[in-house]
């Protein structure tokens, strides 16, 4: 299987600014608290271009695997410049070329929804780790961190119709050991019908599945307004693919009486619609909030509505 993406290598680091820093130290405090605690020897699957690597400390010695070679030179100065010994390999996650109870510790970061077989490479971090130690994982930027900020008492719903990011959210979930987290199989649209759905079909990076009316695989779709059951929502994370506006338009009831905060990520070039952020933010103000965007020369555009 092709594992090079070299213009996805390119631009990685700036699409992902925002998100390192975003909302208390945003992902660059979450790979901290996910990696600097680690010691012994570290295996971590998906290295990528290295963000992880910084947080080490002297007490680990990493073993960093990448498929992708472009992704993997990115990562070199960052493993020379590490407080911790790290050594660079280009690997499958899904075909480790270790022996059993190799690591002392075993991690992935953002690296399951790109995998076609996550539970094949699940299998394979148990495979290489010694007994009795652990593993981490987080699959999807913010499944995880939002699961535990709600805490037992809380509940996350993922809906995901694509089967790939299905299977890779699943084994997030189960990986990190989260009982509040709901996944559900279906389209949220404007209206409680079926749509003709394109499902992802490969693993390249930014590879996902869309809406499309020329597909040959229909889902069921569903709306926020029919989701919300009377438990309102504190938070509402919108990445559709393009089909941000439909996703509004089935959530007017939920943004009058629930009034929760919107993250909206509005990707401008897969729905072919120039107008779309513009159509997007008017919905968004029509229905009593303010709308600001994070980072306005970025595409995709991330919006962050907050209820007057």
């Amino acid at each position: 299987m092709k594992h090079e993406h070299p213009l996805f290598a390119w631009f990685y680091e700036a699409m992902n600014k925002p998100a390192e820093w975003l909302g208390a130290g945003g992902m660059n405090r979450m790979r901290s608290r996910l990696v600097s605690r680690l010691d012994g020897r570290v295996l971590e699957v998906g290295v990528g271009n290295g963000l992880n690597l910084s947080h080490y400390t002297e007490a680990a010695e990493i073993v960093g695997l990448e498929p992708d070679p472009h992704m993997l030179r990115r990562a070199v100065p960052r493993a020379e410049a590490a407080a911790a010994r790290i050594f660079l390999l280009a690997a499958d996650g899904e075909a480790l070329p270790f022996g059993a109870d190799t690591f002392d510790r075993v991690g992935a970061c953002l690296v399951l929804c790109t995998v076609p077989d996550p539970e094949r490479a699940l299998s394979e971090m148990r495979r290489v780790l010694r007994p009795g130690l652990r593993r981490g994982c987080v699959g999807g930027v913010t499944l995880p961190p939002l699961a535990r900020r709600v805490g037992p008492t809380g509940t996350v719903v993922a809906f995901e119709p694509d089967d790939w990011s299905v299977k890779a959210l699943e084994a997030s979930v189960a990986a990190n050991g989260l009982e509040n987290v709901r996944i559900r199989p279906v389209v949220v649209w404007s209206t409680a019908t079926s749509v003709g759905f394109e499902q992802r079909k490969d693993s390249a990076a930014g590879a996902h599945g869309a809406v499309h009316s020329a597909a040959r695989d229909t889902v069921c779709t569903t709306t926020l307004d029919d989701e919300w059951a009377g438990a309102a929502p504190n938070l509402v994370k919108i990445d559709v693919e393009g089909a941000e506006e439909q996703v509004l338009l089935g959530a007017r009831r939920l943004l009058a009486e629930a009034r929760p905060t919107i993250v909206c990520e509005v990707h401008l070039t897969r729905s072919g619609s120039p107008e779309l952020p513009a159509r997007v933010r008017a919905l968004l103000e029509a229905a009593g909030y303010d709308v600001q965007a994070l980072d306005p020369d970025r595409s995709p555009l991330h919006l962050l509505a907050i209820p007057r």
